[in-house]
């Protein structure tokens, strides 16, 4: 069409120039002069040429006009031109284009990697099969959503404006929580997608399921977490059988080892000094098993028990030593029970009680003697009745000696049990720090779980665990001192493993002279206060302990809480009390409490009185107070004046 018009301008110069003669040169040099140099115009070229400008427009029109219509026509064919090409090779780039696109699409929707694309904001825009697939969410449900609200990585955030700002890839895993709830490991790679500008279009996520390579992690971790957990108690265990060595061999009381059948294993010293024969002596020469051919009925009915109910048993007999000489045997009778729940061993515990047997004998021959050996009767029933509470005796025996404790500091003990045996306890110990040599004393007041025989027991395993904080790894403060108790009371209960929910509430002090009239004290408390009334005040000061005990159940919430301690500095003649809340918790015939508010009252009434006075005021008060009500717990206030 170009080519035609071309043809037919041709035609109209050649006609043109045949009308217009030596007027036609002329139009075309001015003509050409306008196109290329707009600074001249036609209106020079008729003044210079003094051309009539009536007739040269007239004469010029026709030709001006077929000009003018070849000039635009040979510009719109060479736009044509250059149309047709800029599309040809616009559809060769979008063909490879596609081809590349293609063969992106099959590895995006083959490969087992899930690929998220998003734009330069995190919001996702397309996700492939395999991220449907394995998280279960499908594409709409994950579409505008962003990155960071999906991400199970708690610093996404600060890795995602890390990859924009730095226009980097990040890595980093993520715990995600599939549709269903599987939780899945993932590691993803963050990459940012640069254009030509060097500016962030999009951003591609490639996540790579990790879990089974977690999941292998965790269980190495663990095995080494139980393999130091099983160092850790084997250590403990030596240290209790080293323990338990030094008991068995310097107790006065005989013991006999045997397997689960009854046949004797081993025996320690004192068995040989009160019977006269060696292990091998007794198997050989007597038995080789706890029931032998003279064990009377009684006996052997005992023994029977023990191993059929898997009990602790106590029965008395009367044998003869090697010398020949009868003897009286008091034994108690252990089954050790093995994890799988039955007797692996049991362990026979002799006292001799012959001069008991002989004084029981004595009083029956000689009553009328009575009178005339009356210290040696009360010495010998003490020896009954401490047969009878065996279990009180032991509890007795790990409590601090008064006496002992009167060296360090001047106090009173108000300390009654509800039953025979004890849940409370008070605990001491003086030592000397090296590390800022000075002599220390800690005293706490435990009212453990329960009372009676199982807080009894409680009170044993406490003084066990006080001791070797204190005593054997030189802990002495007191807010330490009661996290390790909670660490080790929780452990020796196996509280993480069974259902077992025994605790204790501690009131712990340190107690430290600063000169001859001060006395720095240390208090840390497990749900248990402190009380001290200064010398020249009544007024009771009550420091909180905090909300937290010793073992047993306790809300996420409180498990967070660490044991505080605090500081004060009391002046000779001040008085402190610790105390359980025993006293508090007491009832009246119409079961009405007694009440820290009456409590504290009280202290205030007597903080001034001789230590002595106190503490029969207090207990007068109690039983004033009870009007023949029965103890409700166990009571223990001791008050100590600085």
């Amino acid at each position: 069409m170009a080519n035609k018009r071309y043809k037919k301008l041709e035609v109209y110069y050649t006609i043109g120039g045949a009308l217009f003669g030596f007027l036609f040169p002329f139009m075309a040099i001015a003509i050409d002069l306008y196109i290329h140099d707009s600074s001249i115009s036609i209106y020079n070229i008729i003044e210079v040429h003094k051309i009539n400008p009536i007739h040269f427009i007239i004469d010029s029109a026709p030709f001006v006009i077929s000009f003018v219509a070849f000039l635009i026509a040979q510009d719109i064919t060479k736009r044509a031109k250059k149309s047709r090409e800029q599309i040809e090779k616009q559809a060769n780039i979008l063909e490879k284009t596609n081809k590349e696109l293609e063969k992106l699409s099959i590895v995006a929707r083959e490969t087992d990697n899930a690929v998220i694309i998003m734009d330069k904001d995190g919001n996702f825009e397309w996700v492939n099969y395999a991220y449907t697939a394995r998280y279960g969410f499908s594409e709409e449900e994950h579409i505008n959503k962003n990155i960071t609200e999906i991400s199970g990585n708690i610093d996404i955030t600060e890795l995602f404006l890390e990859c924009v700002k730095l226009k980097t890839a990040v890595f980093y895993e993520a715990l995600v929580i599939s549709k269903n709830g599987e939780k899945i490991w993932s590691q993803t790679t963050l990459n940012p997608i640069i254009n030509e500008t060097n500016e962030i279009e999009k951003l591609v996520a490639i996540d790579t399921d990790v879990t089974r390579q977690k999941k292998a992690e965790e269980a190495i971790k663990q095995q080494n977490e139980e393999i130091l957990a099983q160092a850790l108690e084997l250590q403990n265990t030596n240290e209790e059988l080293e323990k338990l060595s030094i008991v068995a061999r310097e107790t006065d009381n005989a013991i006999l080892i045997t397997d689960a059948e009854g046949n004797f294993e081993w025996v320690n010293e004192s068995y040989t000094r009160i019977f006269g024969y060696t292990y091998d002596q007794l198997v050989s020469e007597i038995s080789n098993n706890i029931i032998g051919n003279k064990t009377n009925d009684r006996v052997r009915d005992k023994i029977n028990l023990c191993l059929e109910n898997k009990q602790t048993v106590n029965y008395e007999f009367s044998t003869f030593n090697k010398d020949k000489k009868k003897i009286w045997i008091q034994t108690t009778l252990t089954p050790i029970i093995g994890e799988d729940g039955e007797i692996s061993k049991l362990v026979a515990i002799d006292s001799d009680i012959t001069k008991v047997k002989e004084a029981e004998l004595e009083i029956r021959k000689h009553q009328k003697e009575v009178e005339e050996k009356n210290e040696r009767i009360e010495f010998q029933n003490k020896q009954i009745k401490a047969s009878i509470h065996y279990a009180k005796s032991i509890q007795e025996a790990i409590f601090p000696i008064k006496q002992n404790m009167d060296k360090y500091f001047d106090s009173f003990l108000l300390f009654k049990a509800k039953d025979v045996v004890s849940g409370d306890f008070y605990w001491y110990s003086n030592v000397f720090t090296y590390d800022v040599f000075s002599q220390v004393t800690l005293v706490a007041v435990i009212d453990c779980t329960g009372h009676g025989v199982p807080g009894a027991f409680m009170s044993m395993i406490g003084t066990r665990i006080l001791n070797g904080i204190i005593n054997i790894k030189k802990v002495y403060q007191p807010k330490v001192i009661l996290n390790l108790l909670d660490i080790r009371l929780r452990k020796a209960l196996k509280q993480d493993q069974t259902n077992n929910n025994d605790g204790m509430d501690v009131c712990l002090c340190a107690l430290e002279k600063i000169d001859s009239r001060k006395t720095k004290v240390t208090f840390a408390g497990a749900k248990s206060p402190l009380y001290y009334v200064r010398k020249d005040s009544n007024e009771v000061d009550k420091i909180k302990g905090s909300r937290k005990r010793i073992g047993g159940t306790i809300s996420k919430n409180i498990s967070k809480i660490d044991f505080t301690q605090h500081e004060i500095i009391l002046r000779k003649g001040d008085m402190m009390y610790l105390s359980t809340d025993g006293f508090i918790d007491q009832n009246n015939p119409i079961r009405k409490r007694f009440g820290s508010k009456r409590f504290i009252e009280l202290l205030s009434s007597v903080s001034n009185q001789p230590l002595d006075m106190q503490k029969e005021k207090l207990n007068n008060v109690l039983i004033e107070y009870q009007q023949g009500e029965a103890q409700r717990d166990d009571i223990t206030i001791m008050g100590i004046k600085i």
